[in-house]
């Protein structure tokens, strides 16, 4: 029987491209334990890989244990396929996080963290992180009351957002309330729906007035050019 073996290069589903891209294998490390009087052996490879792309680096865990082998058939010849790890992790299901360059450290990182914790399939978190971020906007922003439906109805009161983001806000507060206080747990569908709104919120509080002003100085500058 064979042991699949690595190449110097190899295409693997990039975290920042979002598709597959060429990477090349700039470390790894691999350590294999076996038992002399029974012969099992369990084997566990650390390999970093860089993309050839956008040079964002990847890790990848290969992991293999005599007793329990993956056997495929391949050109005729019965290879071993080891179980395998790659993170930050990828796949179908995998959001990517929006750039969000005016908006202050603290709701990058809620913002970010809740990502994270979609695509490491923690629902209960995201669920609470959607909550956080509308939380973290209005400390930003200076609204203060008694609870968070309160705040979400102050900013449409003060014009920083609509009647239908406001709407949406309570969606997200209503999600986040359910998770945490009824253990309800959400599913793929909704939390995407509810970072998506979120998404629009944020782009709404932080970046459209930038773009708007950054707009408005090269249409000017167009003009007098």
């Amino acid at each position: 029987m064979k042991i699949s073996k690595k190449e110097k290069t190899e295409k693997i589903l990039c975290p920042a491209c979002g598709i597959f891209t060429n990477h090349k294998i700039v470390w790894g490390f691999n350590r294999r334990e076996e038992e002399e009087d029974s012969g099992i052996w369990e084997e566990t490879e650390f390999e970093v890989l860089q993309c050839l792309g956008c040079e964002t680096p990847s890790l990848r865990k290969k992991y293999m244990f005599s007793e329990d082998l993956d056997i495929r058939v391949i050109n005729g010849e019965d290879v071993a396929l080891p179980q395998i790890t790659l993170w930050p992790r990828t796949g179908y299901r995998m959001l990517k996080q929006k750039s969000l360059f005016n908006a202050p450290q603290t709701v990058r990182r809620i913002y970010r963290e809740t990502i994270e914790a979609y695509n490491s399939e923690l629902p209960t978190l995201c669920a609470a992180g959607a909550r956080a971020i509308i939380e973290a906007v209005c400390k930003d922003k200076s609204i203060s009351g008694e609870d968070l439906m309160i705040r979400i109805n102050k900013l449409k009161d003060s014009g920083l957002i609509t009647s239908d983001i406001a709407e949406a806000l309570h969606e997200n507060r209503l999600l986040g309330n359910d998770a945490l206080h009824d253990s309800t747990l959400f599913g793929d569908i909704e939390l995407q729906t509810s970072i998506e709104l979120i998404e629009s919120f944020l782009e709404i509080i932080y970046e459209t007035k930038n773009k708007k002003d950054r707009l408005k100085i090269l249409r000017e500058s167009k003009k007098k050019g």
